[in-house]
């Protein structure tokens, strides 16, 4: 049990460390807070991509999961948002998403979605609803990342 907990505790701690060095994002209380409440699954050369641990829900009858995602950007996708929103995106971070996965047939909806910057801050917010369009998942991408962990977690 103790080996169990320390290995939980050293994940824990180099996820946090990956974070500090890779995230555009530097806010201590929002890594702190990431490492208390998330789980880290992916990542690509645009974002760092964590679960929330306690926000999954699962349809057995539907295989359906559904779950509230974290996105840290990396600078690339910083100046990408920069590039193509404008100014005001300069100092975008996170994206924090609710989803729902459907592991059987690989595909993923977006239910709603905010933007925040680095301290927090709410830039932009879309709530596409339960009506919103079912997408595909490009292998080995970051939300690919995420229903691999989600049907580990659920078999």
């Amino acid at each position: 049990m103790m080996k169990k907990l320390l290995l939980c505790t050293l994940l824990t701690f180099s996820t946090l460390i990956h974070a500090e060095e890779t995230a555009v994002c530097k806010n201590k209380n929002l890594l702190d807070n990431l490492a208390r409440n998330s789980v880290f699954v992916a990542e690509d050369d645009l974002n760092l991509v964590y679960v929330e641990k306690n926000s999954i829900e699962y349809d057995k009858t539907k295989k359906q999961a559904r779950v509230w995602v974290i996105q840290y950007a990396t600078q690339k996708w910083q100046q990408q948002a920069t590039t193509q929103l404008g100014e005001k995106y300069k100092n975008f971070g996170i994206v924090k998403q609710l989803d729902v996965f459907d592991l059987k047939n690989n595909k993923y909806q977006t239910i709603e979605y905010a933007l925040y910057n680095c301290s927090g801050d709410v830039l932009y917010t879309n709530k596409a609803g339960e009506n919103a369009q079912f997408n595909d998942i490009i292998p080995n991408s970051a939300i690919d990342g995420v229903q691999k962990y989600l049907k580990t977690f659920y078999k």
